[in-house]
């Protein structure tokens, strides 16, 4: 059987990159060095303004492509622990996830997605699936 990316199951926290290498998400020097020797991929343009999204054409696998917004607080914020090894702790946490907004599918043609402005203090991401 093969599995992807040569592993059984996955881990918390957990780091992709480019979908190529993995590895555990708090070794940062490690996540460093795999994002510097990542050759960067080639995908479609994406220009995001507050309402609309504008993604170009490219290739894209038969079906298409899910596209997906993503509104997160860029601060830290302290989060307490109610169970598991962090129990009575307070960790820091940052780029909360406060909303995750299917936008629709992208067929490889050049597309424009409309969507509401992120809650004040967010910022948003894109995700093309």
């Amino acid at each position: 059987m093969s599995l992807p990316l040569s592993q059984f199951g996955s881990f918390t926290p957990h780091m992709v990159v480019n979908d190529r290498a993995t590895v555990v998400g708090n070794y940062l020097a490690k996540i460093d060095a795999l994002i510097a020797d990542a050759t960067p991929l080639a995908g479609p343009t994406l220009a995001l303004d507050a309402a609309t999204l504008t993604i170009g054409a490219s290739t894209t696998p038969s079906a298409g492509a899910d596209m997906w917004r993503v509104s997160y607080d860029p601060h830290t914020v302290q989060i307490p622990v109610n169970r598991s090894e962090n129990a009575g702790h307070t960790l820091a946490h940052t780029h909360v996830v406060h909303d995750l907004e299917h936008l629709g599918r992208w067929p490889g043609a050049s597309t424009q997605f409309y969507m509401a402005s992120p809650a004040d203090g967010l910022h948003t991401a894109i995700l093309v699936q």
